[in-house]
């Protein structure tokens, strides 16, 4: 009776330890903190900054300087630091995306439910803001000239595959172009259509044994896009 007891008893501990191992492991994530970014031959440093919430609020590249305000786990503000001015606002209605706020100006955002789409006009361009999933499915004229698309990989973890923010998209669309690179789900291709020419540029990654992408570059033929380097750190 006493080995039947024993035997219950070591089964019931390492079942416990299993269980707080297994809870460790799902409390414990990986957040992108640096991106080392190359383009055009010259390398940057972008640094990322977190809240308790796991959002990011803080942008930090070179000259460049953002911080990053939420309600509700939806970004809300955007504001340049370096500046010392706040040059987007965010407004929502049930949940999505109403109105844009930019310095003294608001425009108004109209949701499309057919395709998760947005639009909306900065004075005399109109931009529309596709979304699949948790990133940017396409966006056209967001520069005034071109379209954007986007493909996606579901096999494997992107930069902010973590991030608890509900429309994580928006903080690096916001975030000097960051949106190509610091994605929920790794990039596959990426088309840019300017004045009706357009070019595919591919993306080559390397992943980490845990499926969270460590670098990627992006190319059309030879000629590379952009190159960047993420490095993780783990937080509960």
């Amino acid at each position: 009776m006493k080995k039947i007891l024993l035997l219950l008893y070591v089964i019931t501990l390492f079942s416990c330890s299993s269980d707080d191992d297994s809870n460790n492991e799902q409390k414990a994530k990986k957040y992108v903190d640096v991106v080392k970014l190359t383009t055009n031959g010259v390398t940057s440093t972008i640094n990322l900054t977190y809240n308790d919430a796991k959002e990011i609020i803080r942008y930090s590249r070179s000259n460049t300087s953002l911080t990053y305000k939420y309600e509700q786990g939806r970004l809300t503000t955007i504001a340049d630091t370096d500046q010392n001015n706040t040059p987007y606002q965010l407004s929502y209605t049930n949940g999505e995306l109403s109105s844009l706020k930019h310095y003294n100006d608001t425009y108004p955002v109209t949701h499309n439910a057919a395709d998760n789409s947005y639009t909306f006009s900065l004075g005399e361009i109109n931009f529309k803001l596709g979304i699949a999933g948790r990133d940017i499915d396409f966006l056209n004229n967001f520069d005034g000239v071109s379209s954007q698309k986007f493909s996606y990989s579901n096999q494997n973890k992107g930069p902010l595959y973590n991030m608890s923010t509900e429309n994580a998209y928006l903080v690096p669309l916001f975030s000097e172009y960051a949106y190509i690179f610091l994605t929920s789900m790794p990039t596959t291709q990426f088309r840019l259509n300017t004045d009706g020419t357009e070019k595919v540029y591919n993306a080559t990654h390397t992943f980490d044994e845990e499926g969270y992408v460590i670098s990627t570059i992006l190319r059309s033929g030879n000629e590379e896009f952009l190159s960047a380097q993420f490095h993780y750190v783990t937080l509960e």
